[in-house]
């Protein structure tokens, strides 16, 4: 994919798709932190321990904000 059809992502873009649990299993405080460390690629969405409670649908969103990032 080109550079022009890439996008800066927020955290929060990504945020609003976790299970928002802040449980810390995952080796960060927050959702809010795993949704950082996802977008810097430094984590994997199955790292967190509560993706199975993430739709299907959402799980799609997260890749296609994830694919899309700079």
């Amino acid at each position: 994919m080109s550079l022009e059809n890439k996008e800066i992502i927020s955290v929060t873009d990504l945020y609003e798709y976790l299970p928002n649990i802040n449980c810390g299993k995952c080796g960060v405080g927050t959702c809010l932190a795993f949704a950082q460390k996802l977008i810097e690629g430094d984590f994997k969405l199955n790292m967190c321990v509560h993706a199975s409670q993430i739709s299907e649908e959402n799980k799609k969103e997260i890749e296609n904000i994830l694919s899309n990032r700079i």
